[in-house]
């Protein structure tokens, strides 16, 4: 029994890093793959080629602008309570003590339709949820990609206005890692504003919650009318079940402590 639960515990283990770590690429793929009307976009390329490196550029009141393609930006000040995974990070020149902003979630991206130019000839990245909240309105922000086959990498410059309305920032880049990657097919008439397209990772998860659901409702039909169970034994597996708040618990438990043990802070799972 004890080899037993020792395996089930490090398969939970496995089974929610896994999960964690297909939950973090689903949401960084959001800002980094989508589509505009029936014209498919990717900027994993530019991720690529610029080595995952962070851009800057400054406006004309001396504000910076922090982004990395497909991902948060990698300064420190950037991360904040509100906004722990930061589309696009300002440092504020404006105020007395220099301040840095979220001005939205990759979480929350958006691929949309430039207003000016045709659909297959960039798109527009939006982050327009989980900025910095007060002062009110909310802060967002958005990037306009612009395809230029013969742009190269192209870098990121600021949009004339770089802010409108209030709280509202735009910059833009003009790069041949903007042109389409792909189309649907179609007329392409381009009249939507088109959206993210459905990651690899979020397929990974709505397939791993369709699987949960059908385990159980087939788990209970067997139990019950094949095995003949009642009560609380036609859940399929039950004492696993029953014990897993405390396999949850000695699994974080042996990971900090393997942790604290690598760090050389000493520490052991033995001694809990």
């Amino acid at each position: 029994f004890v080899c037993a639960r020792e395996k089930m515990k490090r398969a939970l283990i496995i089974a929610c890093v896994l999960l964690l770590c297909t939950f973090a690429s689903a949401i960084v793929d959001k800002a980094c793959s989508g589509s505009v009307g029936k014209t498919k976009y990717s900027l994993k390329a530019l991720n690529e080629a610029t080595n995952g490196r962070e851009f800057t550029t400054t406006d004309k009141n001396s504000n910076t602008y922090y982004y990395v393609p497909c991902n948060t930006p990698t300064k420190a000040e950037c991360v904040f309570e509100y906004d722990r995974d930061t589309g696009l990070c300002q440092k504020d020149n404006r105020e007395p003590i220099n301040l840095y902003h979220g001005l939205g979630t990759i979480s929350s991206a958006e691929f949309l339709k430039r207003k000016n130019g045709a659909e297959d000839q960039g798109f527009i990245l939006s982050f327009p949820k989980g900025g910095e909240a007060e002062p009110p309105p909310a802060r967002k922000s958005d990037i306009e990609f612009v395809c230029d086959k013969n742009g190269g990498e192209g870098s990121l410059t600021v949009n004339d206005p770089v802010e409108d309305p209030t709280h509202d920032y735009h910059l833009k880049w003009t790069s041949s890692y903007a042109c389409p990657t792909g189309s649907d097919g179609g007329d392409g008439d381009g009249d939507g504003d088109g959206g993210p397209a459905i990651s690899g990772g979020w397929i990974f998860i709505i397939l791993l919650i369709c699987l949960f659901f059908m385990y159980f409702i087939i788990g209970l039909l067997v139990k019950k009318f094949a095995m003949g169970a009642e009560g609380i034994e036609i859940i399929p597996n039950v004492h696993f079940w029953i014990a897993l708040p405390g396999l949850f618990v000695d699994g974080n438990k042996f990971v900090v402590f393997k942790c604290l043990g690598l760090c050389g802070k000493g520490g052991s799972y033995d001694s809990v």
